[in-house]
């Protein structure tokens, strides 16, 4: 990436001002998906387009130019409403000392996101009084706690991946713990499943099957 860009459709050239980028969270890779980018500063400024047509470049970067310096609004939606940010407001200021240099902000899966084939993950809800917007962590208990952790949405309800390896019980199943708001909501356990399969667990701990998806409810 250059500090100049030459618009493809003409012969215009233009100074690069940022290059923002959006990781998931939890795989602290670019978000696949063309998310609704816009500045806000004195009006609302779009991202160039790449050769491709498209918002989204090939690194995963949105790249803003010749804007004046200053402080600015970063505004992102999802359009499938998977991903959603957790660390409002996000803001810019301009100029960087290195604009080639991608800025990244973190988004998260929403409770609607798909899980990744192959990756443990808990499709959780929050059953109890107050649990919107609650933080909720999860971890291997032979790890501990990573600084991963996402939100409940309006209804309690998650979705937490656990990308990576960490070892197995004796019957080949995880060891999770799970710590909500910082450890000031107990959680008194949960269910694991649904249906005739479903198993109940007390306390923090659980127990899951690795590398696939898991629904699970947790008492608070």
């Amino acid at each position: 990436m250059t500090a100049w860009l030459r618009v493809v459709q003409g012969e215009w050239e233009h100074r690069l001002a940022c290059a923002l980028r959006f990781d998931d969270h939890f795989f602290r890779t670019p978000v696949a998906e063309d998310l609704i980018v816009q500045l806000t500063s004195s009006g609302p400024y779009q991202p160039l387009r790449s050769a491709a047509g498209q918002p989204r470049h090939g690194d995963g970067t949105y790249r803003f130019a010749d804007l004046p310096d200053g402080h600015y609004d970063v505004g992102v939606q999802s359009p499938s409403r998977r991903f959603v940010s957790w660390t409002t407001p996000l803001a810019v200021a301009l100029p960087l000392a290195h604009p080639t240099d991608a800025v990244v902000y973190e988004l998260w899966p929403t409770a609607t996101a798909p899980a990744v084939p192959g990756i443990t993950t808990a499709r959780g809800r929050l059953v109890g009084a107050g649990v919107a917007n609650l933080q909720v962590e999860l971890a291997p208990v032979a790890s501990g706690f990573s600084g991963r952790f996402t939100r409940a949405d309006a209804s309690g309800e998650f979705l937490f991946p656990l990308p990576g390896k960490a070892a197995l019980e004796s019957d080949g199943r995880l060891l999770l713990a799970v710590r909500v708001d910082g450890g000031a909501r107990t959680v008194t356990g949960g269910v694991v499943g649904a249906g005739p399969a479903a198993v109940t667990f007390a306390g923090a701990e659980l127990r899951v099957v690795p590398s696939r998806e898991s629904r699970v409810t947790f008492n608070v």
